[in-house]
């Protein structure tokens, strides 16, 4: 199914109207264990979990996942699961891992899981075609979109924590790019290395200070005996957020013990999470 989508203001989160049933509410169905489970669910964390586009049938209401926050026109595809054992894997990863992170306002209004999720992220051109990413996770008007459910018996360790690392990350990063201002703490920190060449002094015996004495994430590659460059906010807050949520905070104090500026904005980026309400899994 390919979904045209349009662009919109940023809107707040929906609620329902007073005296109006809300179709996102969860009924009970003993006769699904599916449905079942969802409700027991919903009972707890009044978190809907929804398997199709349908929200409830009488009257229709459909999540229209064309309606989104981004302000970029895109193309979406989505199919959606069909083995009563992928939808039960799908429901629990969500209870186990998705809800128990998110409170206050990352708290989402539902969450759609699905088989696969593809967005246009090129547009079409007569020489390439349509040009897709396939996504993991993707947070709508009133739905957060987790995908590739189906892959998840599959995954190791290692696939498994860099699975819910890139789903924390696509809801974060809505929250953080909606209040820019919180983290101006966080990129005070590095702010004066932004943008800048960092060369040697000594000629190419002596070694360059690598990037996390600078509270900068090494990605690899860097030369410590010729120079390398350090980027910008945008690269800092992604590198950062990467080992933020893929490493304990054990592990990072102990990978980053040499670097106190590295440890500086860990604590500073624990507290600004914190208060928007994640917690990690």
């Amino acid at each position: 199914m390919l979904i045209v989508a349009s662009a919109c203001k940023k809107e707040a989160k929906l609620t329902a109207l007073p005296g109006v049933n809300d179709p996102f509410i969860r009924t009970d169905n003993p006769n699904s264990i599916v449905d079942h489970t969802i409700y027991q669910i919903y009972e707890n964390t009044q978190v809907p979990i929804l398997y199709t586009d349908t929200v409830q049938k009488k009257p229709l209401t459909i999540i229209d996942i064309n309606y989104h926050l981004t302000g970029t026109n895109t193309l979406m595809a989505v199919r959606y699961l069909k083995n009563q054992a992928d939808l039960l894997t799908g429901i629990n990863f969500v209870k186990n891992n998705i809800i128990p992170a998110l409170g206050g306002p990352l708290k989402p209004y539902s969450v759609l899981i699905v088989d696969s999720l593809i967005q246009d992220t090129a547009g079409f051109t007569a020489a390439t075609g349509y040009n897709y990413t396939t996504l993991n996770a993707y947070q709508d008007l009133n739905t957060l979109i987790i995908a590739n459910i189906t892959k998840i018996k599959s995954m190791d360790t290692a696939a498994f924590t860099a699975y819910k690392t890139d789903i924390y990350t696509t809801i974060l990063s809505v929250s953080l790019n909606n209040n820019p201002n919180t983290l101006a703490s966080f990129y005070a920190v590095s702010t004066a290395y932004y943008n800048n060449f960092i060369n040697t002094q000594g000629g190419y015996s002596t070694p360059l200070p690598p990037p996390e004495q600078f509270g900068i994430v090494s990605v690899g590659g860097e030369d410590l005996y010729g120079g390398y460059y350090i980027q910008g906010e945008d690269y800092d807050l992604s590198t950062f957020l990467n080992k933020y949520l893929t490493l304990s905070q054990q592990d990072f104090a102990q990978q980053y013990a040499a670097y106190p500026l590295m440890l500086e904005k860990y604590q500073i980026l624990q507290q600004i999470l914190t208060t928007l309400g994640f917690k990690k899994i």
